[in-house]
């Protein structure tokens, strides 16, 4: 998206997490941390 232009693929990551809980609540956080967990073995994640 535009607004995405600029951001780090972890703060991408951030706000596609904020949106998930923001329209479904916790209902899907078990799958969320599973994303993260993968997401930090790629390297564009890493810090």
């Amino acid at each position: 998206m535009k607004t995405d232009l600029g951001l780090s693929a972890r703060q991408r990551m951030y706000l596609d997490v904020m949106d998930v809980r923001r329209n479904f609540g916790p209902k899907y956080n078990k799958g969320l941390l599973e994303a993260i967990k993968y997401a930090k073995t790629l390297p564009q994640y890493s810090k």
